[in-house]
């Protein structure tokens, strides 16, 4: 599989974020384990529009690495829409909730799951 972006930072980790809807269109691949430190925000958008155009409809390939200490103020993935993929990714120590909402109002596919260490 080809990824768009190699994510190996909280700043490579929160560049998934904005009104740009062309990033929630494409491959992302976590490179390592990544601390959020309470300051990630949420891939995809799910406030007042709440449309298909800001949800997350690319790849996440979290290769198996974790994403430890998150406090996303709308979940981890805010919003996924139709074709959208989260798989082998593992968080823990997350405060909050892991916000995991699809946008066609069918529960997303794939198993999810939280830890806290």
């Amino acid at each position: 599989m080809h990824f768009d972006q190699l994510l190996n930072s909280l700043n490579d980790l929160n560049s998934i974020e904005g009104d740009n809807t062309s990033i929630y269109a494409k491959n992302y691949a976590l490179g390592k384990d990544i601390d959020a430190q309470g300051n990630l925000a949420a891939i995809g958008y799910s406030g007042y529009l709440d449309t298909q155009a800001y949800a997350f409809t690319g790849q996440f390939d979290g290769m198996g690495h974790t994403i430890s200490n998150a406090d996303p103020l709308r979940g981890l993935f805010a919003l996924i829409g139709r074709g959208g993929v989260v798989r082998d990714l593992n968080v823990t120590n997350a405060s909050g909730h892991l916000g995991i909402r699809s946008a066609d109002k069918e529960p997303p596919q794939g198993r999810f799951s939280r830890s806290r260490g």
